[in-house]
């Protein structure tokens, strides 16, 4: 066990750099965004009962001038029941979460396709496999790190960017409905879901990610031809000969945020949520796949030592 931990603070260490610089660029255009919107000076006049009207002209009334226009505008607090906010807010905050989600899923992908191939391009490979640590620990730390540890970085950048925008949304709505976009936005229990959420996803994905890792323990020149070639020549192939899409519908499933709100999906998802994603039968066929991905990614790894 002490081993496996080594191994996964080897595999933390080699390729923090990136796994950190990911989601702090997204964090910080998320911020600088925000406070370019704020030197804009949009107006727009409230209505005889103070709602914001769906035009911009043509009312009288209470004048608003900048952010607190545009976000009048969008959001209508005033106007709005409470379900009405907590899904407006809950849209709003998944919105900011979708650049983290869309820039880890290009990391964990090129993470994993580097992992095993760059070692035995560089014949690293023969080092570490002078440690007295197995093919096995060796390829499932590189997996664990990628795939679990990694995301709490973006976890991270996710719950600044959405307390970020929770307080200036804060400070420009209507007077007095700060407590109420407060109480919508919950944030104490984002980084719960969060990391329940990830934690699923690294099994829901683990058929796409074993192989990607397969194909890096295996791959001798151009693994990233092979990872996106092989599966687009076979649902091509699928497509034309049985006229069906069963891979591709397959492939995109799995590469979802299954266990996470998402843009233009459910507005909000609770625990019991989340848990619904176990009882999904293309949990458990993709965690078959993808345990004989990664099995094959340990054996080849045995077998190939280096290009």
């Amino acid at each position: 066990m002490r081993s496996f931990v080594t191994l996964l603070k080897r595999e933390w260490l080699e390729g923090r750099t990136a796994y950190l610089a990911a989601p702090a660029v997204v964090l910080t255009l998320i911020v600088l965004a925000g406070l370019f919107a704020s030197t804009v000076s949009p107006s727009v006049e409230l209505d005889a009962d103070g709602h914001p009207p769906e035009l911009l002209e043509g009312y009288d009334g209470e004048k608003l001038d900048g952010v607190s226009a545009l976000i009048a505008w969008a959001l209508d607090v005033a106007g709005s029941t409470d379900q009405e906010i907590n899904d407006k807010i809950t849209s709003l905050l998944t919105a900011v979460a979708s650049p983290f989600h869309v820039t880890l899923l290009f990391v964990t992908f090129f993470a994993l396709l580097s992992c095993v191939h760059d070692e035995r391009k560089d014949r690293s490979v023969l080092f570490w496999k002078s440690m007295p640590v197995s093919d096995t620990h060796t390829v499932l730390s590189k997996y664990v790190t990628i795939v679990w540890i990694v995301p709490l970085a973006t976890i991270t950048g996710i719950v600044l960017a959405q307390l970020f925008a929770t307080i200036y949304i804060s400070l420009y709505v209507e007077e007095g409905f700060a407590g109420t976009i407060w109480a919508a936005a919950s944030p104490w229990s984002t980084p719960f879901q969060l990391l329940f959420g990830y934690a699923l996803h690294g099994l829901w994905a683990a058929p796409v990610y074993g192989w990607v890792l397969l194909v890096s323990a295996w791959a001798s020149r151009a693994p990233l031809l092979w990872a996106i070639g092989g599966p687009v020549v076979v649902i091509l192939l699928e497509r034309i000969v049985f006229d069906t899409s069963h891979l591709a519908t397959f492939v995109g499933d799995h590469l979802r945020t299954q266990a996470l709100p998402k843009l233009g999906g459910q507005p909000s998802m609770s625990f019991a949520d989340q848990l619904a994603v176990l009882a999904d039968p293309g949990m458990w066929v993709g965690l078959i796949i993808g345990g004989g991905l990664l099995a094959g990614a340990i054996y080849l790894r045995k077998r190939l030592n280096e290009i």
